[in-house]
C-alpha cells in the first residue's frame, strides 16, 4: 500500500515536471546530407523590424540578423563588422560579421501608400560560451555596425525573453 502511494507521487511529480519543461519550436531542423550534422535554427523578435537567429550546425554556433529599414540604404556591412548584444550583468557580447552584406531595397505597396524599405540580412560568428551567457542574461539592447555608423534598439523584457529561451534551445 504504501509502495504504491509512493509510485504514484512519483508518476505525478514526474508528469508535473515534464510539463513544465523547455518546448522549442524550431525554424528549421534536418541533417546535413553530406556531413550527417544536425542543423536547428531558431528565430527571435527583437523590435519589430529587427529579428535574431540563432543557428547551430553539430557543435558550430552561429547569429543571423535580419533588419528593416524604412527608406533606401546604401551601406555594406563588411566582415569583420560587429553585432553587440548588451546584457545585463556582464559585458557586451561581440560577434563579428562572417561575410559581406548588401542591402536589398524594394518598394511595398501601391499609389500613394508606396515607400522604399531596405533589407539587411547578416551572418555572426558565435560561440558556445556566448549563448550560455545569452541563456542566463537579459538582453537589454542591440547594436549593428555598418562601418562607422551603427543602428541601436532597446530590447523589451518580453523580448529579452524570447531570446533568452532561443539560446537556450540551441544549446539543447
Amino acid at each position: 500500500m504504501i509502495l504504491m502511494r509512493q509510485i504514484i507521487i512519483l508518476l505525478l511529480l514526474l508528469i508535473t515536471i515534464s510539463s513544465y519543461g523547455q518546448k522549442c519550436k524550431f525554424d528549421y531542423n534536418e541533417k546535413d546530407a553530406f556531413s550527417g550534422e544536425e542543423k536547428v535554427g531558431i528565430t527571435a523578435t527583437i523590435s519589430k523590424s529587427w529579428k535574431l537567429g540563432f543557428n547551430r550546425t553539430g557543435s558550430k554556433y552561429s547569429l543571423g540578423l535580419l533588419i528593416n529599414f524604412a527608406g533606401a540604404k546604401e551601406d555594406i556591412i563588411q566582415v569583420g563588422d560587429t553585432l553587440m548584444l548588451a546584457v545585463e550583468g556582464a559585458k557586451p557580447l561581440i560577434f563579428l560579421a562572417m561575410n559581406e552584406s548588401k542591402p536589398l531595397s524594394n518598394v511595398v505597396g501601391s499609389g500613394a501608400y508606396a515607400q522604399i524599405q531596405t533589407f539587411y540580412r547578416l551572418f555572426y560568428k558565435a560561440d558556445e560560451e556566448q549563448m550560455k551567457i545569452l541563456t542566463k542574461n537579459k538582453v537589454t539592447a542591440t547594436r549593428v555596425y555598418f562601418g562607422n555608423l551603427h543602428y541601436t534598439v532597446e530590447v523589451k523584457e518580453k523580448r529579452s525573453k524570447k531570446i533568452r529561451k532561443a539560446a537556450n534551445c540551441i544549446l539543447l
